[in-house]
This record gives C-alpha cells, structure tokens and sequence, in this order.
C-alpha cells in the first residue's frame, strides 16, 4: 500500500503505546464499530493479497497452509461465545454437557488455534523449505515447532493459552494433546533429516 519504515515504526510505537498504557480500550469504545469494522475488512483484504503479490507462486500452498490456524483462532473466539467459558472445552474441565467427540474436535481446534500466529509462521516456512527440496531447513521448523509446543508457545492445551515448563503440566494434559504434537513435529523433523542425509548420500554416488 505504499507504506515505509517510517509507517512501520509509527505501528510499532502505536501497538507497543497501547500495550503498555492500556488506551485500546478507550479507543474501542470511543470509535464507532461501524466505522473500525470495514477499515478491518478492507486492511485485511490488502493483507491477503499483498502475500500472494510478495510471495512466488510456487510457495502458494504454504501461504494458504498458514491460513489455518488462524482460520481455528477465529473458530474458537465463536465456539467461546456460544458456551460461554473460554475454558468450556478444556480435557481438564472434562464438561458432561458436550458430546465426547465433539469435546475432541473442539479441542484440536483450541490447540490448532492456540499461538496460531507463531503456528503459522513455521508450518509455511517449513513448506515452502520442502518446496524447494531443502529438507535440512524444513527440519529445523519442524524441530522449532517441536520446542515451541512442548511449553505452550503454541499449542498450549490450557485455559487463557498461557505459556508452561511441561514437567509442571497435568500427566493427563501432557500424555492427550502436547505429547503427541511434539512427538508428531520431532519425527518429522527426524524423518526429514534422515531423507536429506539419504539423497545427499545418493547424488555423491551419482557424481562419483
């Protein structure tokens, strides 16, 4: 849009404003929603298509890959409103009130949503690695990501989505949802690793 250094300071100098002295509040209630709304839309709109426009087309998927756990975020802020307690879902909580297996879909959602925008950072880097078939990169997002769940930074199974040392974490929280994330991340990065390492093994005898 047209926007330079001095654009992107003024944003950081106006977020960073508003975390510290609390005045996005006022302003939520001082501007109109009819007015903020289609300024929304329309930020939002320039946002999407200015990554497709920024990013080669061959890196498409991982543009549209990093769109879902956003897309779960937005879910769950709905799935919050119609229950009520954000916790409501929680396996800790264990609610009778919802079907067992919707109790399970909604949580993958939370946990899919939970630090989506970090989430999405290293599910497109890591697919745009394997696009460009370097496997050893897509490893590291993958072990990143590992890391990352094993504490909350994403996919934190907790009410309020707060960060955690694993070893202070419920057996049961820990062995149902951040276990099997960060062991799903680690093997692949594993796996990827280990198919790296065999085409590299194999082009060397190619050229020998």
């Amino acid at each position: 849009m047209g926007g330079r250094a001095a654009y992107t300071l003024a944003t950081a100098l106006f977020v960073g404003g508003a975390g510290l002295l609390g005045y996005f509040g006022y302003l939520y209630a001082w501007i109109p929603k009819a007015t903020v709304f289609p300024i929304l839309m329309f930020v939002g709109l320039e946002i999407t298509a200015q990554s497709f426009h920024a990013t080669p087309q061959r890196h498409y998927p991982a543009v549209a890959l990093a769109c879902i756990p956003a897309l779960a975020a937005l879910v769950s802020m709905y799935v919050d409103k119609v229950f009520g307690d954000p916790a409501l879902t929680s396996l800790q909580l264990g609610v009778a009130a919802l079907d067992g297996v919707l109790r399970q879909e909604l949580q993958t959602i939370r946990l899919l949503g939970n630090g989506f925008v970090v989430t999405s950072l290293l599910w497109a880097s890591a697919l745009a690695s394997l696009i460009d078939r370097r496997l050893w990169l897509a490893a590291v997002y993958f072990s990143i990501a590992a890391v990352c769940a094993s504490c909350g930074i994403i996919h934190s199974p907790l009410p309020g989505n707060p960060v955690f040392l694993p070893w202070r974490l419920d057996w049961g929280v820990l062995t149902s949802t951040t276990l099997p994330y960060v062991s799903g991340y680690a093997s692949v990065a594993a796996l990827l690793l280990l198919w790296g390492w065999w085409l590299g093994s194999v082009r060397k005898d190619d050229v020998a």
